[in-house]
């Protein structure tokens, strides 16, 4: 049986803000813009979002950093 290759797992908006170097506002407005790739999880607004961490790097890529900052 052929195995998948690992899909990376979606982390939350504060991850995203520490690896990005912002404020975890400015990663919700990233996420409102279509920036970065999220899902908010189910039971209201008030809930965090999971960003796509293939989303994280396309933005780094297009602002000029490397994928290890």
């Amino acid at each position: 049986m052929k195995k998948k290759p690992a899909v990376p797992a979606p982390i939350t908006s504060a991850e995203t803000a520490e690896l990005l170097g912002v404020h975890i506002r400015t990663v919700r407005r990233m996420i409102r813009r279509g920036d970065l790739v999220a899902r908010q999880l189910p039971g209201g607004p008030t809930m965090p979002y999971l960003i796509d961490p293939s989303s994280i790097e396309l933005l780094k890529k297009k602002r000029g950093q490397s994928a290890q900052d």
